[in-house]
């Protein structure tokens, strides 16, 4: 049974994504993807599309037209119960999308659950294998393990974090 997530949960969920934002910005903080797993083809191809809209729209994360493209590649990948859009949501997990983002698919992984935690454990160990130009949008290392900890945890108690 999937339960709603608890006000406290939900803080500290903001607390992650806070932390998660802090080390993006600082470039001592940036990931290097030296130890990385090689998506599927089409979970590549997904995660490069977002990956590469996400950078288009850093400058105006709110208002672009990249920025709104990106919210509709998410929400296809929401939409979709694909096995290669499983893993790209995974792989996503990975990098910082933008808060808003982030949180929609911290959601959706912990609201597709268990099937998801092979690859959620694959991604904890290393990062996915990305052109260059994406490496300054990867969580660091301790961000990222936090992130899939806390995801990892909430399936394995069958909770969902946020809302629909």
């Amino acid at each position: 049974m999937i339960k709603s997530i608890s006000p406290s949960t939900r803080n500290l969920v903001l607390f992650v994504l806070m932390t998660a934002f802090l080390s993006v910005t600082d470039p001592i903080a940036i990931a290097c993807s030296t130890d990385c797993v090689q998506p599927s083809e089409n979970a590549a191809e997904l995660v490069e599309m977002v990956l590469e809209k996400r950078l288009e729209s850093r400058d105006n994360p709110h208002t672009s037209p990249a920025a709104r493209e990106l919210g509709n590649l998410l929400f296809e990948l929401r939409e979709s119960e694909a096995p290669e859009a499983d893993e790209a949501l995974c792989a996503l997990f990975t990098f910082y999308l933008g808060e808003a983002n982030d949180g929609d698919v911290l959601y959706q992984v912990t609201f597709r659950g268990r099937r998801l935690t092979p690859m959620l454990e694959k991604y904890r160990s290393a990062v996915p294998c990305v052109p260059q130009a994406f490496e300054p949008l990867l969580h660091r290392e301790e961000t990222r393990h936090m992130l899939l900890d806390l995801a990892l945890g909430a399936i394995k108690k069958g909770e969902v974090i946020g809302v629909d």
